[in-house]
């Protein structure tokens, strides 16, 4: 792996630019046309196979896990 691939995995750096871009653009709740990157990312970060969550209130602890982890790491790169 090179030391680009190493620095984004599991993204290139196209897509963590695009990434960084919609973290920044949320602020109290998750927009519906960024909410498949935020779910797709947070399983690509953590491996994870869950499905989607519902976009309904009861869902928010969900949503609000999954933000918190892209988020936390967009900002340790």
């Amino acid at each position: 792996m090179s030391t680009e691939e190493l620095i984004y995995a599991p993204f290139n750096k196209e897509e963590f630019e695009h990434l960084k871009k919609v973290v920044s653009e949320v602020t109290n709740f998750i927009p519906k046309h960024h909410m498949n990157i935020i779910w797709e990312s947070y399983k690509s970060i953590t491996k994870s196979k869950e499905p989607t969550p519902c976009a309904c209130k009861s869902s928010a602890r969900h949503w609000g896990n999954a933000y918190r982890i892209v988020k936390e790491f967009v900002d340790a790169k």
